[in-house]
């Protein structure tokens, strides 16, 4: 089971909705959210404990529960699914902009990482 998984599973045990569990540990609705839908891996150390404790759990439950997230920060690390791109999509409303594009493609079809910056 993914961390997520198991945070919604305790949390519906426990009779808790995202809101009641958000104001028990601190974090926000849409971080539990984030990580009930599997969109995050696991909350950092801290977090994690604060959500154990408004949780309940204790003993073995509680060792799990931490053990699980830490395994879940691993696999957060490192190139997420998807993120590396083969091809940059056709796009006809770039004037101008042979030069770059031909840079963004072989960045794409390297591998390499491009941050595009500025207004849409």
């Amino acid at each position: 089971s993914t961390f997520g998984e198991v945070l919604l599973s305790l949390r519906t045990a426990a009779g808790l909705s995202q809101a009641g569990l958000a104001l028990a540990s601190g974090m926000s609705v849409r971080a539990l959210r984030e990580l009930e839908r599997g969109r995050a891996n696991a909350p950092y150390e801290r977090s994690t404990e604060l959500l154990a404790d408004a949780l309940g759990l204790a003993g073995d439950a509680r060792k799990s529960f931490l053990s699980l997230a830490k395994e879940g920060r691993r696999r957060s690390v490192g190139i997420a699914k998807g993120a590396a791109l083969r091809r940059l999509p056709a796009v006809s409303g770039l004037v101008g902009r042979r030069q770059e594009l031909l840079r963004l493609s072989r960045e794409a079809e390297t591998g390499g990482v491009v941050v595009i910056a500025g207004p849409p």
